[in-house]
């Protein structure tokens, strides 16, 4: 008998000021947004266009310069957006 394999459901944990993702309404730019460290390590992947797959296969090395390459990156873009704001 064979067995069907289903995809795990995986929980990111995303929030909105506490509130789950699927709950927001409008995003205020002062919002707090948080979410599980499993969905940071996903987008860090996609951020260097790798598959999940490919990035579970690399050390632990180059994960983590990924991973820190991906916060900075999301810092910078963030203090150039709050920087844009202030000029408006």
């Amino acid at each position: 008998m064979r067995r069907i394999l289903r995809p795990q459901r995986i929980n990111f944990d995303a929030r909105l000021n506490g509130v789950p993702v699927d709950d927001w309404q409008e995003l205020n730019p002062e919002d707090k947004i948080t979410y599980s460290s499993s969905f940071e390590i996903r987008e860090a992947a996609r951020f260097v266009l790798i598959s999940w797959t490919e990035f579970e296969r690399l050390s632990p090395i180059e994960k983590a310069n990924i991973i820190a390459h991906y916060r900075t990156r999301g810092k910078i873009d963030s203090a150039r957006e709050i920087k844009n704001r202030r000029k408006q």
